[in-house]
């Protein structure tokens, strides 16, 4: 029988003043590896909240960023530091051969792992987003630093 666990991942950082919350269900781990959901899930947390971390670090270096009030960039930060953590993997993987994609803080995103914490359709959006920065920006990183810098600093009132 199948059995679901649902682990809470509190992503934070000392800096921030609310903490953006990621939920995880995995099914037990079927690919033989000895790691149980759980200890993915815990895995996989930790290791996208030490990528946040470089995400912030990024954040400060954003001309202006700095200037706005702590209360805002530490929303701007949990809006959409997940989308500058994603991106940085796609770039990347634009930079190896392999198109492995590896976290900020070095976690590989292998398929199994995805799958038995059932992102692997993330993965595939992961893909389709490293293509396409392959196509349009290549190996041009103050482009890609712009794109970061807009996808940190984008506003949508519905937020």
């Amino acid at each position: 029988t199948a059995m679901t666990a649902t682990m809470l991942c509190v992503i934070s950082s000392a800096n921030l003043s609310c903490e953006p919350v990621l939920l995880l269900s995995a099914q037990p781990d079927a690919s033989g590896s000895g790691l149980g959901c759980d200890l993915l899930a815990a895995e996989f947390g930790s290791a996208l909240a030490a990528s946040l971390d470089v995400a912030e670090q990024f954040a400060g270096q954003v001309p202006g960023f700095g200037d706005l009030p702590l209360a805002d960039q530490s929303a701007l930060i949990v809006c959409h530091g997940l989308d500058v953590v994603v991106a940085r993997a796609a770039y990347r993987a634009t930079q190896l051969s392999d198109q492995e994609f590896v976290l900020d803080s070095g976690y590989p995103l292998l398929p199994w792992k995805l799958s038995s914490l059932r992102l692997l359709d993330w993965l595939e959006s992961l893909r389709g987003l490293s293509s396409l920065m392959a196509t349009v920006i290549r190996d041009d990183k103050q482009a890609f630093g712009g794109l970061a810098a807009s996808l940190l600093l984008f506003f949508n009132p519905q937020e």
